[in-house]
């Protein structure tokens, strides 16, 4: 819709107004977390680390950081979730590398646009963390229009449900030995844990 159909209304009506893709921070590169799991990669196998080393290239070359562009590597590549953030992992204003915060630039897009384009998945995001008061994703608007609206449904319902994943548990020990082994070497017991946590989950798995 964005790259396609919106830049057909543009040029048949000429109309003044900015436009702006937006979407959920798990689309973007987080450079941080790639810092951190660069130095310390919590796989060692020859097709984790390509794709790690495939990522680095692009980061040095992309302006957006939309993982949309990256062709390289395959889009459920395990390197994903240890390149992009989600709510619990980001570290927000606290993070080094703040400054060259992706979603934060598009964020900054969005709220400078006339019209914005986002999926059902990131605007009940929104309309969750809306609930809870600690902010926004989305811009206020005065007017909203749904496509595919037949799968609001069941979108809204993994926004204002409750559910837990082993994926969840097994990517969080990685992030604390990652941290451990970077940042925080003095709490080798947290680190200890992380590491019998995993293990348990990968027997249940």
């Amino acid at each position: 819709m964005f790259h396609r159909d919106l830049p057909l209304v543009k040029d048949a009506l000429k109309p003044r107004f900015r436009t702006a893709l937006l979407k959920g921070r798990s689309n973007y590169l987080c450079q941080y977390r790639l810092e951190v799991n660069g130095q310390h990669p919590p796989f060692d196998d020859k097709e984790f680390l390509h794709d790690m080393s495939e990522v680095r290239k692009w980061s040095s070359q992309t302006d957006s950081g939309d993982l949309g562009e990256l062709t390289t590597i395959e889009e459920g590549s395990r390197a994903i979730p240890f390149v992009t953030s989600n709510v619990e992992n980001c570290l927000s204003k606290d993070c080094p590398k703040i400054g060259e915060c992706h979603v934060m630039t598009a964020r900054k897009d969005a709220l400078e646009a006339d019209l914005v384009v986002v999926n059902h998945h990131l605007f009940f995001a929104d309309m969750a963390l809306k609930d809870t008061g600690f902010g926004e994703l989305i811009p206020d608007v005065d007017v909203i229009i749904f496509d595919e609206a037949h799968q609001i449904p069941d979108i809204a319902s993994e926004y204002f449900g409750e559910h837990f994943s082993s994926r969840q548990v097994f990517e969080l020990c990685k992030d604390i030995q990652a941290e451990y082994a970077a940042n925080l070497r003095d709490l080798q017991q947290l680190n200890k844990a992380a590491i019998n946590l995993e293990k348990i989950f990968s027997i249940c798995d």
